[in-house]
């Protein structure tokens, strides 16, 4: 008898009768009757997957094959969809290759084809899967930053720590724009050099945040030390309060610009609470300095 020929989707590499042709492998396609050979006609279509049996280099029958859908991948020989690997995505049928995911964007892989917004306090670059936080001592109020240099200095009295909403500066502690958790406890001479803005009261530099310094108090959430009551001084950093300054002691007195007591110097005396010193009446002096008592004062002689 003459010998048949395997039909469309099957192939036959040994001498056997046509009931035993051999269904093209998958990722194959056979498209042409009598194909000797596993690799049949050709590897599937970029963009489709072949499963056994595919008469065509891009099926759509589903049962021999189909088109890749959304979220997925099928490079040229696919037996099957292939599901976009994190940080790639696929927002489209017949898709030989995943796309990589725009920067400010999160793409977390899978079947859906979505690509998801970077949220508030990171930032995202290109084909990533997982948001970054913005470091230390920043944060971002708005999503879809593509870049660490897009996340803006924490706010004036707050800190900010990577990965975490914004706190209230604590009490005891100044805290300027880019304050992070490194710059509260610290002292002041151990405040990162890199920080290049600084300002100074009571002649103490505070390099964006650090200890409230001497002669002032900072309560929680502070931008700015307020200096003690007049009378009163504080000669440590970290206050807290106004609780925290003391009276200006007898034989001294306190400027309010001077973190700590000057002693009451001579032609002057300095009773307790003093802000100015006041000086000894015409027709008298003093010679000392330390004095608290106008009584120390001597009349000159005539």
């Amino acid at each position: 008898p003459m010998p048949i020929l395997c039909q469309l989707g099957t192939y036959q590499d040994e001498e056997a009768t046509a009931d035993a042709c051999k269904p093209c492998a998958a990722g194959t396609f056979c498209g042409s009757a009598g194909l000797t050979t596993e690799a049949g006609s050709g590897p599937c279509q970029a963009g489709f997957f072949c499963k056994e049996g595919a008469k065509v280099a891009a099926p759509r029958d589903k049962s021999t094959g189909d088109i890749c859908k959304k979220g997925h991948h099928c490079p040229s020989g696919s037996k099957a969809p292939q599901a976009c690997p994190p940080g790639y995505y696929s927002d489209e049928e017949g898709l030989a290759t995943c796309k990589p995911c725009p920067a400010g964007s999160l793409c977390p892989g899978g079947t859906n084809g979505e690509i998801g917004g970077c949220p508030a306090g990171s930032f995202c670059k290109a084909a990533v899967s997982a948001a970054a936080a913005c470091p230390d001592g920043t944060t971002s109020e708005v999503e879809s930053l593509a870049e660490e240099g897009q996340c803006a200095d924490c706010p004036a009295g707050k800190v900010c720590e990577a990965g975490k909403p914004p706190v209230s500066c604590p009490e005891g502690f100044l805290c300027l724009a880019g304050v992070g958790p490194k710059h509260i406890g610290a002292s002041n001479a151990d405040i990162d050099e890199l920080w290049l803005e600084s300002t100074f009261w009571g002649g103490h530099a505070i390099h964006y945040g650090g200890a409230c310094p001497p002669g002032h108090f900072c309560p929680r959430g502070a931008t700015a030390p307020e200096p003690c009551a007049q009378g009163t001084v504080r000669e440590q950093t970290g206050g807290k309060s106004q609780a925290d300054c003391t009276k200006c002691p007898i034989g001294s007195f306190c400027d309010p610009r001077m973190p700590v007591p000057v002693s009451c110097p001579p032609g002057y005396y300095c009773p307790e609470d003093t802000q100015e010193p006041s000086p000894c009446e015409a027709g008298s002096y003093l010679t000392a300095s330390g004095h608290s008592e106008k009584s120390a004062c001597t009349i000159c002689p005539e």
